[in-house]
């Protein structure tokens, strides 16, 4: 089994591209990403890849895939450097921002193993991401001049893509 963090990386860096598990492009970038990632086993590679595909064609049937796709303009991997109130710096990068039906939409892509529904309320109890959704938030705010809607979508719950908008 390849490690979760490389299969994250695949995930993320293939919506960056906006390159999904539709064709031998995907297979040999994903290939090559896994390898440079340190992946040389061919089962590990061959799990790589495929847990990969399996959560961004999952996405790829969501609401939020379709706005995204159709949006007016689309960003990814958008980096940042604002000064705080305290005149520190906050360096961060924001995985999706688009614009549709007239207003922007910030998404923060997941890619945990979560059991279930409850597991999933269970983690954000118990992580910062609804901390770093708001921290997200507030620079888009700052970048855009107005506050975009949020998405915290995880791509991998009970193998489903779930979209949390709300107690964010």
């Amino acid at each position: 089994t390849a490690p979760a963090w490389v299969v994250g990386t695949l995930v993320h860096g293939a919506l960056e591209q906006w390159l999904f598990p539709d064709g031998v492009v995907y297979a040999r970038w994903a290939e090559a990403e896994a390898r440079g990632r340190g992946i040389t086993d061919a089962a590990e590679l061959r799990n790589a890849v495929q847990r990969a595909a399996r959560m961004l064609t999952r996405f790829q049937a969501t609401e939020l895939y379709a706005a995204m796709n159709d949006a007016t303009q689309r960003l990814h991997e958008v980096p940042y450097t604002l000064a705080t109130p305290d005149n520190a710096l906050e360096r961060g990068t924001l995985d999706a921002l688009f614009y549709a039906d007239g207003q922007w939409t910030l998404v923060e892509f997941k890619t945990d193993h979560v059991t279930d529904p409850a597991a999933l309320i269970a983690l954000l109890d118990s992580t910062d991401y609804r901390t770093q959704v708001m921290r997200y938030l507030n620079a888009a705010e700052r970048l855009l001049g107005v506050r975009p809607r949020p998405a915290l979508c995880f791509l991998n719950v009970g193998g489903a893509v779930r979209v949390v908008t709300e107690g964010i």
